[in-house]
């Protein structure tokens, strides 16, 4: 959106109104970015008003459905999101940024098979779109990732794991790399979930959560000196994985670790207060 600037018309001081120049209409770029400025300031109910009142004359324009749905997204308007993501796709069906815009907000309404199905749409077309040269890696790493935290809450665990695999492919990540761990953990996959959390703990050495995640996979795995060192260091980054509560939410940016991997933590966390 760095695109995004508005004209504003300069005032000829001290010019008879006869001698000015005639200003022409704003064209429809310029309005959507008097909109676009209000959504910068946080003005969201000002910028939803201009981008209605913007599309009552401009029901065509493809920008200004995608701009709102942003904006009421952000009002949590999901509903009234999705119908604008929706437009999208009637007018240009090819406009892979509203499938991708969909599935964000139907993850977010918890309907996660059709999140799961905008999110396929749009791997399928970038990969339709390869032709010999590789696609937009950057966009389908996110579209796999997508995918597969929904897949995840879908209960299909070996799909998840197999998108999150897709994405460490493309573009080794930190949270490529947390979610798989977790999948491996559920499946008793000990030994794969800990070197999962060890590769997170390289690309980021701040992140709490892979050393607790480590602790938990040390646990199982009878390692109890090292799953003791993991947690005392967990625990000096992010003191809250000590509470069951918090790892197992996704409230005030907890984890949202499946009972499992909680329950193992909480058996962990008592073993070292004895």
């Amino acid at each position: 959106m760095s695109r995004w600037s508005w004209i504003l018309a300069l005032a000829l001081v001290g010019t008879p109104l006869w001698a000015q120049a005639p200003q022409a209409a704003p064209t429809a770029e310029e309005e959507l970015k008097v909109a676009r400025q209000a959504y910068r300031r946080g003005e969201y109910d000002k910028a939803v008003a201009l981008l209605d009142k913007f599309i009552e004359t401009n029901q065509t324009n493809t920008n200004a459905y995608l701009d709102r749905a942003t904006v009421r997204f952000r009002l949590k308007n999901f509903d009234g999101s999705i119908a604008d993501y929706t437009k999208v796709i009637e007018i240009n069906k090819d406009l892979l940024s509203a499938y991708g815009g969909r599935g964000v907000v139907y993850s977010q309404k918890g309907e996660l098979a059709k999140a799961e199905a905008d999110f396929t749409k749009v791997i399928d077309r970038l990969m339709e779109l390869k032709k010999g040269d590789e696609p937009s890696l950057k966009q389908l790493a996110s579209a796999y990732f997508q995918r597969g935290s929904a897949r995840k809450f879908l209960g299909k665990a070996p799909e998840a794991a197999d998108d999150f695999s897709y994405v460490i492919a493309i573009n080794p990540s930190t949270p490529a790399y947390l979610e798989r761990a977790l999948l491996l953990f559920l499946t008793n996959k000990y030994s794969l979930a800990l070197t999962d959390w060890e590769k997170a703990s390289e690309l980021d050495s701040q992140s709490a959560e892979a050393l607790a995640g480590q602790a938990i996979a040390h646990a199982r795995m009878g390692q109890e000196s090292d799953a003791k060192t993991s947690l005392e260091a967990a625990t000096i980054l992010e003191p809250r994985f000590t509470q069951a509560s918090w790892v197992g939410n996704t409230k005030d940016k907890g984890p949202g670790w499946p009972r499992k991997a909680v329950s193992t933590l909480e058996e962990l966390v008592a073993q070292s207060k004895k």
